[in-house]
């Protein structure tokens, strides 16, 4: 109750709505209708109808269809046509209700339409046949048109084929088969007459050759000669090339004077050619002049051939003199004649009289100067120049005239030059260098200088450093800079070097040490031993002997720093002393003598007077205390040679080693006993 409602009534395919009524009243054809706000039954009836269906044909192009029809919808009804193209033509289409049929064979085609329930539109589209033709054409000219091109059947199409410049067809090949073409052919047409079928065409070319013609005169020759044959369009060189004293005259091409070239190039030849080399005789000048009074004939500018000879007389005039004549710049001396023979260059003459003047011109050289400068000067003047070197260099080189020239400096670096009697202008300049000198380094022997030799300094700078190492057991004696000594130095630098040098070393052996600290222990009635101290010898000799002897005896060679001395009197004074042996060349001085008395009786203490019954002696940086005959020792003192104490301490064990940090040195030990007082020198070495 009071709903809308929409009533649709279509009509089945291949029908159509006749009469539509809604409660009994006609509404037409309707095929829907509206109700709004039903508040009572309604009632729809309808009237169908089979529709009246038609099929049209439309044909475009060159071809048939089947006409079209109208009926009656039918379902058993069945609609047949064809489509047939004309001759040179095919079916490119056909379209139902613009949907695309399927066409099996484009040159008849039979269609059906079965169970029609609209209206058909059939369309049919013919297209005409088309073939290829492919025309390919070689280097040289062309065909057109050119390439794959597409025909309708049965028409017609002419091929047009040009050479190009300087070019004739060569072949036309129609189809595989060769045509006939004349000679020199520059240009044909060949016309493909009602084209049923596919065909090809093909061209080549050849290219023209031209002639040139070169000729020249029994003066000199062209390179080719005679007939060369060119290919179109190519280039050719030709050159020209006069016999010796000639000149090329002129070069005509093709009717034209070009000059006096040596090559030319025919550029892309396209016609025939001539080409013609004419020379002429070289002639030469002879510039004649002369500074001063006088004449010379002919005087300027004489022209001459090749090969000729021209004779100059010369003259001075009234009050001058024929100094010189000059060719070429070649001074000749005074002469009044001057002959030209075989002619095959430029000359000049010149003819100097005593009032010629000249310029002296004057280059001043970096890092120098010369004086005076750029002068004029007469005939014969012998002017001098003054070269002077800045501080620090030196002349290397005078250069008179473009020629070095031979000069002496004098002690300070500066040196003159005086020209010889001018006849002509002339230059002077000077190449100034920086002075260098020598260090010579030598060594004495037995040791070495670095840098040995002789080394190169400049001005005013410094020399490598120079040390000296002497050989092993030697050591510097002196050096010597430039004759003069200067003591014992580990090195040596020259500074701002301005002089040449010298640097002398000269070694000598080191002095062997004289044993100190001399000794003497376990002295008994017929003995004792005989102590010093290391130095580090290969080995000492000692010499003993009575107070009242004449002779030492000899002990040779000890290795130790001890030797026990037998076979001695009782009760006798002797004296001893003792040397070291560095090497077999080089031993010590004899060691102060040293006295002791043998004994009668045993040694009962100590004194500084009687050392015979402590030993005290160093090992490198060890003093060893050793007590013989149980002295009762209580302090031990340690002094450096300043008289400095530098240690102290109670004596308890025997032998009793004392290790002291000091320098190198000689220390005194003084040893306090219950008996008195005694004193020892040891040697401390690092």
């Amino acid at each position: 109750y009071g709903d809308n409602f929409l009533a649709t009534m279509p009509a089945a395919p291949g029908y159509e709505n006749v009469i539509t009524t809604v409660n009994g009243l006609f509404v037409g054809a309707a095929t829907q209708y509206q109700f709004y706000n039903i508040t009572i039954p309604q009632n729809v009836n309808v009237v169908y109808a089979p529709k009246n269906i038609t099929v049209a044909t439309q044909a475009y192009g060159n071809g048939t269809i089947t006409p079209g029809t109208t009926f009656s919808y039918t379902p058993t009804y069945v609609y047949n046509y064809t489509v047939v193209p004309t001759i040179g033509n095919y079916i490119s289409a056909i379209l139902v209700n613009e949907v695309p049929v399927v066409v099996a064979n484009p040159l008849n085609f039979a269609g059906q339409l079965t169970n029609i329930t609209e209206n058909k539109l059939i369309e049919a589209y013919f297209a005409p046949l088309t073939y290829t033709i492919n025309a390919t054409v070689g280097v040289g000219g062309t065909i057109t048109p050119n390439g794959i091109a597409s025909y309708n059947y049965g028409v017609s199409q002419n091929y047009v084929i040009n050479a190009a410049p300087g070019h004739t067809i060569a072949t036309i090949t129609v189809d595989g088969m060769p045509m006939v073409v004349p000679a020199n052919t520059t240009s044909h047409t060949h016309a493909f007459a009602n084209i049923t079928a596919n065909h090809t065409i093909a061209v080549t070319f050849t290219p023209n050759t031209y002639t040139i013609t070169a000729t020249a005169d029994v003066n000199g020759t062209i390179t080719p000669a005679g007939v060369t044959t060119i290919v179109y369009n190519n280039t050719q060189v030709y050159t020209i090339a006069p016999a010796i004293g000639y000149h090329i005259l002129d070069v005509v091409v093709d009717g034209i004077a070009m000059g006096p070239i040596s090559t030319y190039t025919f550029a892309n030849v396209m016609e025939n050619h001539t080409i013609a080399a004419t020379f002429a005789i070289n002639t030469y000048t002879l510039t004649a002049s002369i500074n001063g009074n006088g004449t010379i004939t002919p005087a300027g500018v004489t022209t001459v051939n090749y090969g000729a000879t021209q004779t100059y007389t010369i003259a001075a005039a009234a009050g001058s003199v024929i100094v010189d004549v000059i060719v070429d710049g070649t001074s000749m001396g005074v002469l009044t004649t001057y002959t030209f023979t075989n002619v095959d260059a430029n000359h000049t003459i010149q003819v100097i009289t005593s009032s010629a003047t000249f310029n002296v011109t004057v280059t001043q050289p970096t890092n120098g100067a010369i004086t005076p400068g750029t002068q004029v000067v007469t005939y014969g003047a012998t002017p001098t120049f003054t070269i002077t070197p800045n501080m620090g260099y030196m002349i290397s080189a005078i250069t008179v005239n473009g020629t070095p020239a031979t000069f002496t400096a004098n002690a300070a670096g500066v040196a003159t030059y005086t020209f010889a009697p001018i006849a002509a202008n002339a230059t002077i300049t000077a190449t100034m260098t920086m002075k260098t000198f020598t260090v010579t380094a030598t060594a004495g022997a037995n040791g070495t200088i670095a840098p040995a030799g002789v080394a190169t300094i400049n001005y005013n700078a410094n020399s490598a450093v120079y040390t000296f190492t002497p050989a092993a057991g030697y050591e510097v004696a002196n050096v010597t800079i430039n004759g003069i000594s200067i003591g014992v130095v580990p090195s040596y630098q020259f500074v701002n070097v301005m002089a040449n040098k010298t640097i002398e070393v000269a070694f000598q052996m080191i002095n062997c040490e004289i044993p100190m600290n001399t000794y003497t222990t376990n002295v008994s009635q017929t003995g004792a031993t005989f102590n010093w101290n290391n130095t580090g010898a290969a080995s000492y000799d000692v010499q003993y002997k009575s107070v009242d002897a004449a002779n030492y005896t000899l002990i040779a060679n000890i290795a130790a720093t001890t030797v026990d001395v037998t076979g001695l009197t009782a009760s006798t004074q002797y004296i001893w002393k003792v040397k070291a042996n560095c090497t077999a060349t080089n031993a010590s001085e004899w060691s102060a003598e040293r006295t002791f008395v043998t004994n009668s009786v045993a040694p009962d203490g100590v004194s500084d007077q009687d050392l015979t019954s402590v030993q005290v002696y160093s090992n490198i940086s060890d003093i060893y205390i050793v007590n013989n005959s149980a002295v009762e020792i209580q302090n031990a003192f340690i002094y450096d040679m300043y008289g400095k104490l530098i240690y102290n301490s109670n004596v308890i064990s025997n032998p009793t080693v004392i290790t002291l940090d000091v320098a190198t040195g000689v220390y005194m030990v003084r040893l306090t006993t219950a008996k008195g007082n005694a004193s020892y020198k040891v040697h401390i070495t690092k």
